[in-house]
């Protein structure tokens, strides 16, 4: 097994830098390019300098585990460096030549994982809780790895492969009446497992919509204050506001956190008829921008008379705006608002309610497109096992039973499939 190095924070110029090693040969290796020479203490932390041509470089703090007790599993040493990205880099290329490999994206965390440190699912949790953008990302990777959450998946594991090898030594070893098996204890346990994962799939489900985000179109005729609303709700002057009907020509976007939940919204083009062709290209982006939002925010002019652009969508929230000029148009079930004045409580509440705050204890959600379909198909096959067992006929559930188990290894534990974890630790960040 090589000794890897890699820069474990983003290649810039900055306070500090840190710089890991890990390998069989982390200790031999540093010690190097080092002032003073360390040795294997776990736990520990010291003060050293790196040399190069017998001159002092950096002064730097050393981070030192030992084998088995660190992330990786291996000897890992950490550098804390000053943080200019040229001095990293000479200290990066400083290990290689005196025996590491630079790791690639993931490494890290594929050891970790392969030297039976960290479980499949802890390391898509942890890859999600580097790359989320929202307290709901953060909330549900670090449920996802607290110690009750890693202790029920276990037990569920635990459970299936001990159901599993009880029917096998059932039936190539028939004659000992030790491995007789409870038809009605085997059932009830591969119930409860049917409810586990269920409840993980339904709560999976229902957060998965708004998992990656909100978008939100707001969308109406030309001057009903669409810019305005924009500019208010992203607190400056994202989008020109004119009086001029049609300034707005492309779509202009604005990110927001509502109640944890990451939100974009979407500024658009009016709606309406036009020979302009650069117009026409903003209404057909407006269209487009609608058939992929979550939400559509139909605003009018609730102070004169308009007739409401025709549009299709499943959650359409009509808004009046120009309340501050006068109400007289408002139509019924319409929210009521004031871009130009920034009233615009009745819209941000309802808002706030569509994202109400997820009580995330004692939850397990699965976001994962892949993994959530390995969960349906753990589901469905323990459905039809719990369905058509029978009494003395046990063994005929076996097939079902592996795939339930090959399933739920995908998802939670450590799958046999070589490609499938080079694919998956590769989308880690370099470092990791």
């Amino acid at each position: 097994m090589s000794t890897i190095v890699a820069l474990a924070t983003y290649p810039a110029d900055c306070a500090i830098h840190i710089i890991r090693i890990s390998g069989p040969d982390a200790y031999t290796i540093i010690n190097k390019i080092l002032y003073k020479k360390i040795t294997k203490l776990s736990y520990s932390i010291e003060r050293n300098s790196i040399v190069c041509d017998n001159k002092i470089i950096d002064d730097v703090m050393l981070i030192k585990f030992v084998s088995p007790k660190s992330f990786t599993g291996e000897d890992l040493v950490e550098i804390n460096c000053h943080g200019g990205i040229f001095l990293a880099k000479k200290i990066i290329s400083l290990l290689i030549k005196f025996g590491c490999v630079y790791a690639e994206k993931g490494e890290f965390s594929k050891r970790s994982f392969l030297n039976n440190k960290i479980s499949i699912f802890q390391a898509k949790n942890i890859n999600e809780l580097i790359h989320s953008k929202s307290d709901l990302q953060i909330n549900i990777a670090n449920n996802n790895l607290s110690k009750s959450a890693l202790a029920n998946i276990k037990k569920i594991h635990d459970e299936l492969f001990t159901i599993l090898g009880k029917i096998e030594v059932n039936i190539d070893y028939p004659e000992y009446e030790d491995n007789e098996i409870s038809f009605p204890e085997v059932k009830a346990k591969l119930n409860d497992i049917y409810k586990e994962l269920n409840k993980i799939y339904e709560d999976s489900m229902q957060i998965l919509p708004i998992f990656s985000g909100i978008k939100i179109a707001i969308v109406g005729q030309p001057n009903a204050g669409k810019s305005s609303l924009l500019n208010l709700i992203a607190k400056e002057d994202k989008a020109i506001v004119s009086s001029i009907p049609g300034t707005t020509r492309d779509i202009i976007e604005v990110k927001t956190i509502m109640n944890g939940v990451d939100v974009t919204f979407y500024d658009t083009a009016g709606l309406r008829e036009t020979k302009d062709e650069i117009e026409k290209i903003g209404v057909e982006k407006a269209n487009k921008c609608i058939k992929n939002s979550d939400y559509v925010i139909l605003l009018y002019d609730g102070s004169s008379k308009n007739e409401l652009p025709k549009i299709k969508h499943n959650n359409i929230i009509y808004v009046a705006n120009k309340n501050d000029i006068n109400k007289n148009y408002i139509l019924k079930d319409s929210l009521s608002i004031s871009a130009k004045t920034g009233d615009w409580k009745e819209l941000l509440t309802i808002l706030k309610n569509e994202f109400k705050k997820i009580d995330f204890n004692d939850k397990k959600i699965i976001v994962g497109n892949n993994d959530l379909l390995h969960l349906k198909k753990s589901l469905v096959s323990l459905k039809h096992i719990i369905s058509s067992m029978k009494k003395n006929q046990i063994d005929m559930i076996l097939y079902d039973l592996h795939l339930v188990y090959d399933n739920f290894v995908n998802i939670f534990d450590k799958p046999n499939d070589e490609d499938f974890i080079n694919k998956m630790f590769a989308n880690f960040c370099l470092g990791k």
